[in-house]
């Protein structure tokens, strides 16, 4: 069984290490099964190391030489590619959820700005309503006043 796997170059030991302890289970249920079984985990790092387990796995299978070399150097830009693509899509997403966060909140400013207004013109109509009814009604007792004051 090969695994590939395409770690920073930093954890290519660490890959390594975790892709044959991963199948060890099946590889020992298998072989209980009468079958012969190898788990070949190999690196390539993402920005296009290739480990030595890539080499020795292109050694097993026989590919030497040139050959060798060119399946090297096509795994390690191909994983570079991959790796670039990744981030890729991860910055377009990113960018698509600074987008959408900013579009909600100009819609929350908005819609609070709305309300704002909503309740300042209620405010201003509510107090312009009660000035309107104390001065008619001071403007009524200082009709009733003169009256009085004529009798």
């Amino acid at each position: 069984m090969v695994e590939l796997t395409v770690p920073y170059e930093s954890r290519m030991e660490q890959a390594h290490t975790y892709k044959k302890e991963k199948y060890l289970d099946l590889t020992k249920e298998l072989e209980e099964s009468g079958y012969r079984a190898k788990i070949m985990p190999i690196e390539i790092g993402a920005r296009g190391f290739a480990g030595s387990s890539a080499y020795d796995l292109l050694s097993k299978l026989s590919i030497s030489g040139n050959k060798r070399t060119k399946a090297l150097k096509l795994l390690a830009e191909t994983a570079e590619n991959s790796s670039q693509a990744v981030v890729e899509i991860v910055v377009v997403v990113v960018v698509v959820v600074v987008v959408v966060v900013v579009v909600v909140v100009v819609v929350v400013v908005v819609v609070v700005v709305v309300v704002l207004v909503v309740v300042v013109k209620a405010v201003l109509l509510g107090s312009s309503n009660s000035s309107s009814s104390s001065s008619s009604s001071s403007s009524s007792s200082s009709s009733r006043d003169k009256k009085s004051k004529n009798k």
